[in-house]
Protein backbone atom coordinates (compact mmCIF):
# COMPACT_ATOMS: atom_id res chain seq x y z
CA UNK A 1 0.00 0.00 0.00
CA UNK A 2 2.05 3.47 -1.31
CA UNK A 3 -0.53 5.77 0.96
CA UNK A 4 1.04 4.46 4.10
CA UNK A 5 4.68 5.77 5.14
CA UNK A 6 6.05 2.77 7.46
CA UNK A 7 9.20 3.23 8.74
CA UNK A 8 10.27 -0.95 7.48
CA UNK A 9 9.89 0.45 4.22
CA UNK A 10 13.31 2.53 4.72
CA UNK A 11 16.68 1.72 3.87
CA UNK A 12 19.45 4.49 4.62
CA UNK A 13 21.71 2.20 2.03
CA UNK A 14 19.29 3.32 -0.67
CA UNK A 15 18.49 7.09 0.41
CA UNK A 16 20.54 9.43 -1.64
CA UNK A 17 22.73 11.05 1.21
CA UNK A 18 24.58 7.34 1.45
CA UNK A 19 24.97 7.07 -1.92
CA UNK A 20 26.68 10.24 -2.34
CA UNK A 21 28.92 9.46 0.50
CA UNK A 22 29.69 5.89 -1.75
CA UNK A 23 30.63 7.51 -5.07
CA UNK A 24 32.55 10.32 -3.27
CA UNK A 25 34.45 7.03 -1.03
CA UNK A 26 33.73 9.34 1.87
CA UNK A 27 32.78 8.86 5.31
CA UNK A 28 29.45 9.71 5.79
CA UNK A 29 27.48 10.78 8.87
CA UNK A 30 23.92 11.54 9.04
CA UNK A 31 21.04 13.02 10.77
CA UNK A 32 17.75 11.89 9.64
CA UNK A 33 14.09 11.83 11.12
CA UNK A 34 10.82 11.29 8.53
CA UNK A 35 8.48 14.67 9.46
CA UNK A 36 11.21 17.12 10.73
CA UNK A 37 11.18 21.09 9.98
CA UNK A 38 13.99 23.42 10.07
CA UNK A 39 11.43 25.46 12.33
CA UNK A 40 8.48 23.41 12.96
CA UNK A 41 7.26 19.49 11.96
CA UNK A 42 5.17 18.57 9.44
CA UNK A 43 2.16 18.29 11.25
CA UNK A 44 3.32 21.55 13.78
CA UNK A 45 4.83 20.09 16.44
CA UNK A 46 8.11 21.80 17.89
CA UNK A 47 10.07 18.50 18.61
CA UNK A 48 12.98 17.37 17.58
CA UNK A 49 13.75 20.18 14.93
CA UNK A 50 16.62 20.24 12.06
CA UNK A 51 18.79 22.38 14.86
CA UNK A 52 17.98 20.72 18.01
CA UNK A 53 19.04 17.11 15.49
CA UNK A 54 22.26 18.85 14.88
CA UNK A 55 23.65 18.94 17.78
CA UNK A 56 22.42 15.96 19.32
CA UNK A 57 23.59 12.25 19.02
CA UNK A 58 20.53 10.52 19.79
CA UNK A 59 17.17 11.25 20.23
CA UNK A 60 17.75 11.22 24.45
CA UNK A 61 19.47 14.54 24.10
CA UNK A 62 22.91 13.51 24.64
CA UNK A 63 25.19 16.49 23.05
CA UNK A 64 26.92 16.09 20.12
CA UNK A 65 30.46 16.88 20.37
CA UNK A 66 31.45 18.56 16.97
CA UNK A 67 35.44 18.54 17.26
CA UNK A 68 35.30 14.82 17.52
CA UNK A 69 34.33 14.70 13.48
CA UNK A 70 34.75 17.13 11.28
CA UNK A 71 33.46 17.34 7.88
CA UNK A 72 34.08 18.69 4.29
CA UNK A 73 30.71 18.95 2.79
CA UNK A 74 27.41 19.52 5.08
CA UNK A 75 24.56 18.86 3.20
CA UNK A 76 21.00 19.65 4.27
CA UNK A 77 17.59 18.27 2.31
CA UNK A 78 14.69 20.57 4.70
CA UNK A 79 12.12 22.86 4.43
CA UNK A 80 9.53 20.54 2.73
CA UNK A 81 8.22 19.47 6.28
CA UNK A 82 8.04 23.56 7.21
CA UNK A 83 5.62 23.72 4.32
CA UNK A 84 3.21 21.15 5.70
CA UNK A 85 3.38 22.70 9.38
CA UNK A 86 2.45 26.19 8.20
CA UNK A 87 5.82 27.84 9.16
CA UNK A 88 5.96 31.39 7.53
CA UNK A 89 8.20 32.70 5.07
CA UNK A 90 9.67 35.07 7.56
CA UNK A 91 9.94 32.21 10.29
CA UNK A 92 11.09 29.89 7.87
CA UNK A 93 14.11 32.48 7.40
CA UNK A 94 15.14 32.97 10.12
CA UNK A 95 15.38 28.98 11.39
CA UNK A 96 16.99 28.55 8.14
CA UNK A 97 19.53 31.53 8.49
CA UNK A 98 20.41 30.29 12.46
CA UNK A 99 20.63 26.48 11.06
CA UNK A 100 22.78 27.53 8.82
CA UNK A 101 24.93 29.76 11.34
CA UNK A 102 24.97 27.23 14.22
CA UNK A 103 26.61 24.61 11.02
CA UNK A 104 28.76 27.20 10.21
CA UNK A 105 30.19 28.02 13.88
CA UNK A 106 30.81 24.15 14.58
CA UNK A 107 32.55 23.83 11.00
CA UNK A 108 34.05 26.74 9.82
CA UNK A 109 35.89 25.09 6.63
CA UNK A 110 33.31 22.65 5.60
CA UNK A 111 30.86 23.54 2.39
CA UNK A 112 27.17 23.68 3.49
CA UNK A 113 25.22 22.77 0.55
CA UNK A 114 21.12 23.05 1.02
CA UNK A 115 19.16 21.48 -1.46
CA UNK A 116 15.57 21.91 -1.60
CA UNK A 117 12.19 21.45 -3.36
CA UNK A 118 11.59 17.69 -4.23
CA UNK A 119 8.41 17.03 -2.40
CA UNK A 120 7.24 20.81 -3.22
CA UNK A 121 8.92 24.00 -2.78
CA UNK A 122 7.31 27.01 -1.69
CA UNK A 123 10.49 28.57 0.22
CA UNK A 124 12.56 28.16 -2.85
CA UNK A 125 12.94 31.61 -3.79
CA UNK A 126 13.97 32.69 0.04
CA UNK A 127 16.53 30.05 0.32
CA UNK A 128 17.98 31.28 -3.38
CA UNK A 129 18.54 34.75 -1.69
CA UNK A 130 19.08 33.89 1.57
CA UNK A 131 22.09 32.34 -0.05
CA UNK A 132 22.88 34.79 -2.23
CA UNK A 133 23.30 36.83 0.75
CA UNK A 134 24.76 35.40 2.79
CA UNK A 135 27.26 34.13 0.29
CA UNK A 136 28.44 37.36 -0.23
CA UNK A 137 30.68 36.36 3.16
CA UNK A 138 30.84 32.99 2.97
CA UNK A 139 32.09 31.24 -0.34
CA UNK A 140 31.57 28.18 1.02
CA UNK A 141 27.75 27.91 0.96
CA UNK A 142 25.49 26.70 -2.22
CA UNK A 143 21.98 25.89 -2.60
CA UNK A 144 20.67 23.42 -5.05
CA UNK A 145 16.98 23.77 -6.14
CA UNK A 146 15.36 20.33 -6.75
CA UNK A 147 12.49 19.81 -9.33
CA UNK A 148 9.30 18.42 -7.74
CA UNK A 149 9.50 14.69 -9.23
CA UNK A 150 6.42 12.93 -10.83
CA UNK A 151 4.17 11.79 -8.33
CA UNK A 152 2.51 8.89 -10.44
CA UNK A 153 5.95 6.98 -11.31
CA UNK A 154 8.62 8.75 -8.94
CA UNK A 155 7.47 8.08 -5.65
CA UNK A 156 7.41 5.07 -2.88
CA UNK A 157 5.08 5.26 0.03
CA UNK A 158 3.06 8.75 1.22
CA UNK A 159 4.38 10.78 -1.38
CA UNK A 160 8.40 10.17 -0.25
CA UNK A 161 10.95 9.52 -2.68
CA UNK A 162 11.53 6.54 -4.54
CA UNK A 163 15.06 4.61 -5.55
CA UNK A 164 15.07 6.44 -8.85
CA UNK A 165 14.37 9.65 -6.96
CA UNK A 166 17.25 8.80 -4.33
CA UNK A 167 19.38 8.05 -7.42
CA UNK A 168 18.89 10.98 -9.67
CA UNK A 169 19.70 13.86 -6.65
CA UNK A 170 22.56 11.58 -5.39
CA UNK A 171 23.60 12.00 -9.43
CA UNK A 172 22.85 15.66 -9.01
CA UNK A 173 24.74 16.20 -5.49
CA UNK A 174 27.39 14.23 -6.61
CA UNK A 175 28.52 16.64 -9.34
CA UNK A 176 27.80 19.49 -7.16
CA UNK A 177 30.69 18.60 -4.68
CA UNK A 178 32.62 17.55 -7.33
CA UNK A 179 32.52 20.69 -8.79
CA UNK A 180 34.12 22.54 -5.54
CA UNK A 181 37.28 20.34 -6.59
CA UNK A 182 38.08 19.33 -3.08
CA UNK A 183 37.06 15.80 -4.01
CA UNK A 184 39.42 13.55 -5.53
CA UNK A 185 38.62 9.75 -5.71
Amino acid sequence: DTTVFRTCDEDSTAAWAFLVAEELDADLHCQCASGKGIVRNCEGALDLTFDQMFNMTSRNGEVWDHDKWTPQVVMINGGTNDGWGGVSAEEFERGATALINDIRSKYTHAYIIWCYGLMGDPYAGLLKKLFKRMGETDDKLMFVPISVANPKKDYAAAGHPGMKINEKLADTMVSKIKSLKIWEK
